[in-house]
């Protein structure tokens, strides 16, 4: 699996973004996955699946398989500088526009490392934060 990781573009590009990727085919998931999504977008391309991801960070996240992975970054990729990526700061454009969770809130992040599917393990780590760890 690859992925990808911008933040930081006005919310103009990210509806750009979007509607480019359903031009091409993706399908919009309504029924997000948890309360950070602002839109979810699936795009395949015949066994392989990309999804693009816009997080009300102002984050966007793409991920999947070659050839859908590669045709959604095609989507991005031209747009330049006006999708940044993800070592940049966030403009205050993006981020005023949605209001960020506070941190304090309990939540629960996951991620995973190595590539299970042809070289080796692949590793997975959960963490749950409550109010208590999340002040540390």
């Amino acid at each position: 699996m690859q992925g990808k990781t911008w933040k930081g573009a006005s919310s103009k590009a990210l509806a750009e973004v979007r509607e480019l990727l359903i031009r091409r085919g993706a399908i919009e998931d309504k029924d997000l996955r948890n309360p950070h999504e602002a839109w979810r977008v699936r795009l395949s391309d015949g066994s392989s699946q990309a999804v693009a991801i816009l997080y009300l960070s102002g984050k966007l996240v793409i991920s999947g398989h070659a050839p859908a992975f590669d045709h959604a970054l095609a989507v991005v990729e031209p747009m330049g500088k006006r999708v940044a990526p993800r070592h940049q700061p966030a403009s205050p454009k993006a981020s005023s526009t949605v209001d960020a969770p506070p941190e304090n809130e309990p939540h629960i992040g996951t991620d995973e490392a190595g590539k299970g599917d042809f070289f080796g393990p692949l590793v997975t780590a959960g963490v749950y934060v409550d109010e208590k760890t999340g002040q540390l």
